[in-house]
């Protein structure tokens, strides 16, 4: 039987991978790229169309951004077409798909489905309970204003344990907290634990179920390098004071991948092909430090700015989130309601107003956040123009903890173990949809 796994590591950089396998910190990946073929994938995009939940609808529909229409995360309901796993699933391949961005599936499923944990639009499949808690359980720790149903730690203790959670991982989850108190452990390795869990759950059931083609969502290397470049790399930023705790986030970061490669390697049968991607990668973010702000609560949102009972507000991911209105005419009205507020100097933006929200609408969903790129001072304000009156800005929002560092680059890493051919092209450089194809071809 012909198999396929997907390894989805996201904006992991082809120049930090090359320096890392040349000093010795990545000897899985050195393995894989010995016995793959590789190529870049170069997506055609540039701003806001240059983000991974594009990127990635580009490699599982094999559809341009333009044909597929998804711009924004966990915007994916307004797709209707077919997943690189719907496709296969008519040709008869069992799918276990776990943790892809931005996805769906639709009803000739043929698998287990475990949505991204920014994903508040899909639920997992099949809908069973342990399966479902700890989708849910991970997406309330990623998101801090999810709206799912809350998971108590005891349930998703329960179910990561009766899904295939090792001794091992439950050690290293211990220590972490333990250290983490104490102080001896920065809490950014609690990312890197949660690739760990993952993994224990997605070889609990590939196992399990044997599945022909499957794929593995891992985020926290993207995460340090948008966080941790400036310290990982400071003569870049023209900085000499960093952050000790966090100068070997980024290595960790790889190094802890190339693990979990390690652990894809012994766990696949020697025959069965592995696609490596990462639909993009990143560079260091140098001109100016850019600060996040988000709202502190819910409930002090909806008081504060208006936000009505029947207003649905569903995070995507950082700062950003969206409302769901109940109809066109009120998505216009709020949205133009909050465009009335601004911040009392434009000294906390990098360009543009002193707008306090940058709003995109699209039907009944508003798309928010705060516009705040600067470091706000502790007396700012935020001046609500139609009312003609003010509110302190740290009442209402608070700092997140970390500080931009590194910002998307169109190049990702495509390595394809036990490809014969590639369908596109023998070309170097291709286009992040082409991967759909690849894949397709491996299965005839």
């Amino acid at each position: 039987m012909k198999k396929l796994l997907m390894l989805e590591f996201n904006e992991l950089c082809p120049e930090l991978i090359e320096r890392f396998i040349e000093t010795g910190h990545l000897p899985n990946f050195k393995i894989l790229k010995s016995l793959s073929k590789t190529k870049i994938t170069r997506a055609e995009a540039e701003g806001s169309e240059l983000n991974p939940w594009i990127q990635w609808m580009d490699i599982h529909t094999g559809l341009t951004p333009e044909e597929h229409g998804v711009t924004r995360l966990n915007d994916v309901k307004n797709y209707s077409g077919d997943f690189i796993w719907d496709v296969l699933a008519e040709k008869g391949v069992s799918s276990w798909v776990c943790g892809s961005m931005n996805t769906n599936y639709n009803k000739t499923m043929n698998g287990r489905f475990l949505p991204d944990p920014w994903n508040t639009e899909v639920s997992v499949f099949p809908e069973e309970k342990l399966f479902s808690d700890y989708h849910d359980f991970v997406s309330q720790s990623v998101q801090s204003h999810s709206k799912k149903s809350q998971i108590s730690s005891g349930s998703f203790i329960k179910s990561i344990w009766k899904q295939g959670i090792s001794i091992s991982t439950i050690t290293k989850l211990a220590m972490q907290l333990i250290l983490e108190k104490v102080g001896l452990a920065p809490s950014w390795q609690r990312v890197i634990l949660l690739d760990t869990i993952q993994f224990d759950l997605f070889k609990y059931y590939y196992q399990k179920e044997n599945a022909q083609f499957a794929t593995f969502f891992s985020n926290s290397v993207a995460h340090f390098q948008h966080h941790y470049w400036r310290d990982f790399e400071p003569k870049k930023f023209g900085i000499k004071e960093v952050n000790s705790k966090n100068a070997k986030a980024i290595l960790k970061g790889y190094q802890h991948t190339d693990k979990i490669l390690g652990k894809m390697l012994k766990l696949v049968e020697p025959d069965t092909g592995i696609l490596f991607a990462t639909a993009l990668s990143q560079q260091p973010f140098c001109d100016n430090e850019r600060y996040f702000y988000n709202f502190i609560d819910e409930k002090n949102f909806r008081k504060s700015f208006n936000i009505t009972e029947n207003t649905k507000i569903k995070p995507v991911m950082a700062e950003q989130f969206h409302l769901e209105m109940e109809s066109e005419s009120a998505a216009d009205e709020v949205a133009e309601r909050l465009a009335t507020y601004e911040m009392n100097s434009k000294e906390y933006f990098h360009v543009g107003s002193n707008k306090l929200f940058l709003i995109n609408k699209n039907g009944r969903n508003v798309y928010i956040q705060c516009r705040c790129t600067q470091k706000v001072d502790a007396k700012a304000e935020i001046l609500d123009k139609k009312n003609d009156t003010t509110m302190s800005f740290y009442n209402h929002f608070y700092e997140m903890p970390d500080v931009k560092s590194g910002m998307h680059h169109p190049d990702g890493l495509y390595w394809f173990k036990h490809a014969k051919t590639f369908t596109v092209s023998d070309a170097k450089i291709v286009k992040p949809k082409d991967v759909f194809d690849d894949v397709l071809q491996y299965f005839k």
